[in-house]
């Protein structure tokens, strides 16, 4: 039985390491490119040392295997080091990208020096390998790594919070913000960024790590006040000076690569060519490390934000969507040509579900009113799109519940389930929703009969409808007690006890048995 020597033990860890590095790298969202670019290198490492190990006597040579073993050392601690990055929050990796980078380069610098070492190793090998080795070393020499400029801007603003103890509510909430937008988050997605921050937090204690508590302490007081807006601003009418469809598209907004409009525009530094940031990391990710506009061989995979390009897209949808929404929402009326209308409504649908701002700003023009006053008359393929777009609206919150409320929804609703109960799709569901708002609860039992109205359903309609009926009377119910006589007295009572003999109980009963 053959026993592998040192040397090919440490080139197996070697390649261990590299293959694990070279899959983490793909979940790190701080700092992309430089541990991209590292992981690039490392297979070209990796490479390096494959083809060496086709020679016998660098694989038994005695001599080399200190040197390999430090290098395996070394890329272990490459692999320790991305794995680390991997499992901290992005808030704490932003406010550390001068530090990692510091980090990365020091890696980069020790194997230069292992390669180093195996120059001073067997005296008949080394001449015949030198030269690669060499070439090796220099291509690693040469690497360079960078702070993108808007990481050090936000890590600055960090340490300035964190130095002037500015813990409110204001700072923490604009900081966040710019954060969240850097990284290309929804403004709701936000929070998850202070939960990773908690989850360091808690592993740091978890795990004794004294150095690290101070910091993390600081970063997540820091950002606690922070307060998500609901309401994002937005453009006004004054400015819309043209129509939408003068506003063509222009042609710098497509990225070269996926032919299609960016949303994370990030220029490659060295050539001065713009490409959508997730389509240039994938890019480098397939090996290509060739400009993609001029196929020229790259030196570096540096990438800035282009933020006057983003910039100029935000201010252009903006302009172009807000003057589509409001164009769009004078062409809804109960008078409208039926193709016309659900052009309409599709477009109205498309814009709310490309971008939650469209939601609040569809409020804003007080486009919920034209929607409704169609909705009576309207086929009901289009009546299931117009429930769909007011239930994503009054999801928002109680605001937008009452603006609903307020564009006379309701009335229209139970008038659509008095004429057919056992109807699918969204009025049960819209107004269970409603309900779940004071002003909702209020709007709903001042209509007549709503009670009754809503009793018959529960009793004709589907099973998952009969669970959101339900649920509506419980809220009804539950406000304003008197309903339930209404409820009894519409006979809603005999199918609830049949579904509770069947072991399906129903929480509307718990209120009329108290």
């Amino acid at each position: 039985m053959s026993v592998a020597s040192g040397s090919a033990v440490s080139l197996n860890k070697i390649y261990t390491c590299i293959d694990d590095t070279k899959i983490i790298v793909n979940d790190i969202a701080v700092g992309k490119a430089n541990f991209l670019m590292m992981a690039y290198y490392l297979l070209d490492l990796r490479s390096f040392l494959e083809e060496l190990s086709q020679e016998e006597d660098f694989i038994n040579s005695t001599s080399l295997e200190a040197p390999l073993q430090r290098l395996a050392d070394t890329v272990k601690s490459i692999y320790a080091f991305t794995k680390h990055c991997k499992s901290s929050s992005r808030i704490l990796l932003l406010y550390q990208c001068n530090e990692l980078v510091g980090d990365i380069t020091k890696l980069f610098v020790e194997l230069v020096q292992c390669l180093s070492l195996m120059l001073h190793g067997d005296t008949e090998i080394v001449p015949r390998i030198e030269g690669q080795i060499k070439d090796m070393q220099s291509n690693l020499s040469r690497v360079s790594f960078y702070v993108e400029p808007e990481n050090e801007n936000l890590a600055k603003n960090i340490s300035e919070g964190l130095t002037n103890g500015q813990a409110d509510k204001d700072f923490a909430t604009d900081l966040l913000c710019k954060i969240s937008a850097h990284l290309n988050l929804q403004i709701f997605e936000a929070s998850e960024l202070l939960q990773e921050l908690k989850g360091d937090l808690e592993s740091a204690r978890l795990e004794g790590r004294e150095s690290d508590l101070c910091l993390l302490q600081g970063l997540f007081t820091l950002f606690t006040p922070a307060v998500l807006p609901d309401v994002r601003n937005l453009a006004s009418e004054e400015s819309l000076a043209f129509s939408a469809d003068d506003l063509a598209i222009p042609s710098s907004f497509y990225c070269p690569i996926t032919g299609q409009i960016m949303q994370d525009p990030v220029m490659l530094a060295e050539a001065g060519y713009t490409y959508e940031r997730y389509a240039i990391i994938k890019w480098f990710q397939e090996g290509n490390n060739i400009c993609p506009n001029t196929g020229t061989k790259l030196e570096s995979f540096e990438l800035v934000p282009n933020l006057k390009l983003k910039q100029n897209m935000e201010e252009f949808f903006d302009l172009k969507w807000h003057k589509t929404l409001l164009n769009t929402i004078h062409q809804i009326s109960p008078q409208g040509n039926p193709t016309e209308l659900e052009e309409a409504v599709n477009t109205v649908k498309h814009l709310l579900d490309f971008h939650p701002k469209y939601k609040r700003l569809l409020v804003t023009l007080d486009g919920i009113r034209p929607l409704i006053s169609i909705l009576k008359p309207a086929e009901q393929q289009l009546k299931e799109k117009i429930y769909s777009i007011l239930f994503s609206i009054a999801v928002l919150g109680d605001e937008y519940k009452a603006s609903i409320i307020g564009a006379g929804a309701v009335p229209v609703l139970l008038r659509i389930l008095q004429r057919n109960p056992a109807v699918n799709g969204g009025p049960v569901q819209l107004l269970w929703e409603l309900s779940k708002s004071e002003s909702g609860r209020v709007g709903i039992l001042a209509e007549k009969a709503a009670v009754v109205i809503v009793a018959s359903a529960f009793n004709l309609c589907t099973y998952d409808q009969k669970l959101q009926a339900e649920k509506l009377l419980y809220n009804l119910c539950e406000h304003d007690k008197s309903a339930i006589i209404q409820a009894a007295t519409s006979g809603l009572f005999g199918p609830l006890v049949r579904r509770l003999a069947s072991g399906k109980i129903f929480t509307v009963l718990l209120i009329v048995w108290e």
